[in-house]
């Protein structure tokens, strides 16, 4: 991670995207070169921008599909092919680093400050959206595992598979169609998920702890972001 360069190029067109042709020639490009700073700062904000899909779909009223938002939990908060945000906090602000710019050379102390705080400022909004998500997942488990505890099905509840059309029997015939709609299994594959949810949440603990132990004073932001974790899922960090 901390040797991770990335070229970036940029192409300029005579006219503007949507156009009338589909084709262009290119009038100017701009190479464009990332240190591995630079680049651990936009793998973050890359992370928080896919939690936010989430909240803002929360913020609708939408439904949400709780397998991806267990495998993006995994792959942002809990992750397998490379240690994440603690290792980015480990590689670039543990005390005494020193990082290299784009053309590989130590950066200069005023510079490397002020990249720092960037990143800094990304992985606090990350761990917030990210405090969010897991907010939503736990609720969705547990409302799953009560919808599952709570609907029995037809024959349980001595309801007939028949159709009953007189109107007198009318909220008899409406609740054998919502039980017979409901399948058991869909709840017991999320279900089976439920254990990553305590995974999710004491990976974030140890993000939170590792980023609040880079720091000689501990800011505000981090106080409050320890303070929600211990109000919103009980996490003492």
């Amino acid at each position: 991670m901390k040797h991770q360069f990335v070229r970036k190029m940029v192409l300029r067109v005579r006219h503007d995207f949507p156009y009338l042709s589909m084709r262009q020639a290119v009038v100017g490009k701009q190479e464009i070169i990332r240190c591995p700073l630079d680049t651990a700062t936009d793998d973050i904000a890359k992370r928080t921008a896919s939690l936010l899909k989430v909240v803002r779909r929360d913020e609708k009223g939408l439904p949400h599909d709780v397998k991806a938002i267990t495998h993006l939990l995994k792959g942002s908060i809990n992750t397998e092919v490379n240690g994440g945000a603690p290792e980015v906090i480990q590689t670039f602000l543990a005390a005494g680093v020193v990082c290299v710019d784009k053309d590989a050379m130590p950066m200069a102390p005023a510079i490397q400050a002020e990249k720092q705080t960037e990143l800094r400022t990304t992985l606090v909004q990350f761990l917030n959206v990210a405090l969010t998500v897991l907010t939503i997942s736990r609720d969705l488990f547990r409302r799953t595992n009560h919808h599952h505890r709570s609907v029995p099905s037809a024959s349980a509840a001595g309801l007939s598979s028949t159709t009953i059309t007189s109107p007198t029997n009318s909220a008899t015939s409406s609740s054998t169609s919502s039980s017979n709609n409901y399948h058991p299994s869909e709840d017991a594959d999320v279900l089976q998920l439920a254990p990553l949810q305590e995974e999710f949440e004491k990976a974030f603990g140890k993000i939170v702890a590792v980023l609040a132990a880079s720091y000689a004073d501990e800011p505000d932001d981090v106080a409050a972001l320890r303070a929600a974790a211990a109000f919103k899922l009980g996490l003492t960090v």
